[in-house]
């Protein structure tokens, strides 16, 4: 008696009671060539180019990156695109500065 490919992945699946349809709990890597955008968002300016630069990316910071109009440091409060996205390796980073606990930019 021959036994079908999809007789035994029928058996296999209400063995381990798995179901082949639903997606993976397992985390998936990017494609070859993309990296995933890293959170960047309340590290300094400097910090921020330093992080995506090691991953492969580049940044372009808009704002200051000092101290903001009301003496607080300046940190990274927007990102595009946005954290754990994929992207293709050397993509620019657009990043904006805003001053720590208030809604003023640097």
């Amino acid at each position: 008696m021959a036994t079908t490919a999809s007789a035994l992945a029928a058996t296999s699946t209400e063995a381990t009671g798995a179901h082949p349809a639903q997606p993976s709990s397992v985390p998936t890597s990017p494609s070859p060539g993309t990296l995933t955008v890293p959170d960047v968002r309340g590290d300094r300016p400097a910090l921020a180019d330093q992080l995506l630069t090691a991953a492969g990316l580049h940044a372009h910071i808009t704002g200051g990156t000092g101290r903001g109009p009301g003496g607080g440091q300046c940190v990274i409060t927007t990102q595009t695109p946005d954290a754990q996205t994929s992207v293709p390796s050397g993509t620019t980073i657009e990043l904006t500065t805003g001053e720590v606990g208030g809604q003023s930019p640097c």
